[in-house]
C-alpha cells in the first residue's frame, strides 16, 4: 500500500490496509516525500518482500508515477489496484510509458463500467455525453458516470413532485428507505442512517480491468464480473476512524510506516 505523506492520502491508505488486513491479507504500507516520490524505493520494496498486489492511495499523477517504477525495474505484479479516480479513458496516456503495469490495472466501484454500453442506462450516459459534450469524448471516467447518476436521482426525485416541486417533497424522495439504483447505474443505496457495524455485511461491488486488447486494440475497461448485483461477499465492515501520521526523522524521501 502507497501513499503520499499527505494527510488525505494516509488517510484513506490506513482505511484500505485495515480493510485488507480484515480479510486475512499481510500489508506492508510505504509513503512517499508528495514533492520529491521516492518511487524507484517502493518498487524495491515490492520486489523484496514479494508482494503480489499493490495498491496505492494517490492521485493520477502519482499513479502513473508509481506505476513507471517498477517497469523500469523490472518488477511485476498480479495486480495493481487503484482507486475509482483513475478508472478513465486517459490511462492509455496517463500511463503510456508503464506498459506492464498498466496492463495490470484494477479498479472497483458501485456503480457500472461506463463503457458496457449493453445496460440502456450506460448507453442513455454516452449518447448524452455524445451529443452535449463531443469533446470529453478521450476524458470519460467512472466519476462522470457516478455524477449522471447523482443527478438522476435528483431528477427523478423533482419528478416524484409533479409540476410544482418543493423542498420537503424532494427530501421526502431522497430520504425515503426504499434504496435508489439510478435506473441500474449504481448498487441500491440510501440516505437512511444505519447503526455502527457490528459484524459482517453482505457487499457487492463491480470490477474492471484495463486491457491493451479491449475495443479493437485501443484498450479500455473491461468489466471482470457478471454482474455487480451478484458479485457480492459476506465481509468485515468497519467502521470510519481518522488515521494520525506518524513523524519521522528519516529521509523525507524514503518509505515511513504510519498508524
Amino acid at each position: 500500500m502507497v501513499a503520499h505523506n499527505q494527510a488525505d492520502s494516509t488517510r484513506y491508505a490506513g482505511q484500505l490496509k485495515a480493510g485488507l488486513e480484515a480479510e486475512g491479507c499481510r500489508v506492508l504500507l510505504r509513503t512517499v516525500d508528495f514533492a520529491l516520490p521516492n518511487f524507484q524505493a517502493v518498487a524495491a520494496a515490492v520486489h523484496a518482500d514479494g508482494s503480489q498486489l499493490l495498491f496505492d492511495a494517490m492521485d493520477s499523477r502519482g499513479n502513473a508515477a508509481l506505476c513507471r517504477a517498477p517497469d523500469e525495474a523490472g518488477v511485476t505484479v498480479a495486480a495493481k489496484g487503484t482507486n475509482v479516480q483513475n478508472w478513465s479513458e486517459t490511462v492509455r496516456t496517463d500511463y503510456a510509458s508503464s506498459p506492464d503495469c498498466r496492463n495490470a490495472l484494477w479498479a472497483t466501484s458501485s456503480s457500472l463500467n461506463y463503457e458496457d454500453e449493453q445496460y440502456p442506462a450506460v448507453h442513455d450516459f454516452r449518447t448524452a455525453m455524445a451529443r452535449y459534450h463531443p469533446d470529453r469524448a478521450a476524458l470519460l471516467s467512472a466519476w462522470e458516470l457516478e455524477g449522471w447518476a447523482g443527478a438522476q436521482w435528483l431528477t427523478d426525485a423533482l419528478d416524484s413532485c409533479g409540476v410544482a416541486p418543493t423542498r420537503s417533497c424532494v427530501e421526502a424522495f431522497m430520504n425515503r428507505a426504499e434504496p435508489y439504483d439510478a435506473h441500474g447505474l449504481i448498487l441500491p443505496a440510501s440516505f437512511v442512517p444505519q447503526p455502527p457495524p457490528t459484524g459482517p455485511t453482505r457487499a457487492c461491488l463491480n470490477a474492471a480491468r484495463w486491457q491493451d486488447s479491449a475495443q479493437g486494440g485501443q484498450g479500455g475497461w473491461v468489466t471482470q464480473v457478471p454482474s455487480m448485483t451478484t458479485n457480492c461477499f459476506d465481509v468485515p465492515q468497519l467502521p470510519y476512524k481518522p488515521w494520525r501520521r506518524v513523524r519521522s526523522t528519516a529521509d523525507s524521501r524514503q518509505p515511513t510506516d504510519f498508524s
